[in-house]
């Protein structure tokens, strides 16, 4: 077993500001903890040799912090107070829903 300490400790994954999400998803209890098929697994799929739709997947997932099937806004606050930690990310409430329910992509079942 592999410590979430000794994965982050990678050069590949050290300056990435969602090191501690792709560990959450990748490992199954979703402590960062892996097995060395998990670590494979994740390892491949950041490989730049990897499918196209297994990295749309694997993305996919990294985004969706609530697991909902959704990006939604909650999940683009989270993602952008990990990218830009200094910055406050807030829709002003003229701008939260106006986005038609017809444009609101669902990636994961393949609509948009």
């Amino acid at each position: 077993m592999l410590s979430k300490e000794e994965i982050l400790a990678l050069p590949e994954l050290a300056a990435n500001p969602f090191k501690e999400r792709i560990l959450e998803v990748f490992s199954e209890e979703g402590d960062g903890a892996m097995n060395f098929e998990q670590f494979l697994d994740m390892m491949s799929q950041l490989s730049s040799k990897a499918p196209l739709e297994t990295k749309i997947d694997f993305a996919f997932k990294i985004y969706d912090f609530n697991e909902d099937g959704q990006i939604c806004e909650s999940d683009l606050q989270k993602s952008h107070s990990l990218s830009h930690p200094a910055c406050h990310y807030r829709l002003h409430p003229h701008q939260r829903g106006t986005q038609p329910d017809h444009q609101k992509r669902n990636i994961r079942n393949g609509h948009g």
